[in-house]
């Protein structure tokens, strides 16, 4: 069954600042879709990751194009990346999801 985008005045992103995650990013994006009500977007700010973060996200990018973005971070650490992040947010609420990284 396709997930449902919920797209209202409560709509919300989940904001994920990532940084060498491609071990950890699918069990957060997979924990996010398996959910009843998704997320209007998932951002994901990839803080110039040196694995296959950017590749994994890019993969659920062409899987949910309307839900998923990738937005390349600063470089600067976990703090930057969270604004950068929501720079890009244009939803009411805004969820940020922690996920295993090296930093």
């Amino acid at each position: 069954m396709a997930p449902q985008i919920k797209s209202d005045d409560s709509s919300i992103t989940v904001l994920i600042p990532a940084r060498n995650s491609a071990l950890t990013i699918t069990r957060a994006f997979e924990s996010i879709l398996s959910q009843t009500l998704l997320p209007q977007k998932i951002v994901v700010v990839n803080d110039k990751s040196t694995d296959r973060t950017k590749i994994v996200v890019q993969t659920y990018m062409q899987k949910y194009p309307d839900i998923f973005t990738l937005i390349q971070g600063p470089g600067k650490g976990a703090g930057a990346s969270r604004q950068a992040g929501l720079n890009a947010v244009d939803t009411k609420y805004v969820s940020l999801l922690e996920i295993e990284s090296i930093y």
